[in-house]
């Protein structure tokens, strides 16, 4: 079944409505880029297709339209002025990290996954 899901998702896909249940319910945390616009934060997103290639063990990787969607990244304290911004999400137990002052480079986003892995970060929520 994880060989179908990965096939049936990018690297790093959009989070929508529609797939949202597919993606957070699928057994690994969810990573979040959220976006203020897509093409002005494509650098990120590359960013985070790097990041992705070698930690797709433990975690599912997406952007968020945050313009679209601010509301929704506004409950794990994402704001429109700090965007492209970094969220983690694990669904199922209704948990999430999240630092504003998180770095935008590969080794920071790197680091803070496996921080998050080592439990050395406390979850929100």
């Amino acid at each position: 079944v994880r060989g179908i899901e990965a096939e049936r998702f990018p690297l790093v896909s959009e989070l929508t409505g529609i797939n949202f249940d597919d993606i957070t319910g699928n057994g690994k945390k969810t990573v979040i880029a959220v976006l203020s616009d897509k093409d002005a934060d494509k650098g990120y997103v590359e960013v985070l297709k790097r990041v992705a290639k070698t930690n797709q063990e433990f975690y599912s990787f997406t952007w968020l339209d945050g313009a679209k969607h601010a509301k929704y990244a506004s409950r794990f304290g994402v704001k429109r002025n700090s965007m492209p911004s970094l969220l983690v999400l694990d669904s199922p137990l209704d948990i999430h990290y999240h630092d504003p002052n998180l770095g935008k480079t590969e080794a920071d986003i790197i680091s803070y996954l496996n921080d998050i892995s080592e439990n050395k970060i406390p979850a929100q929520g």
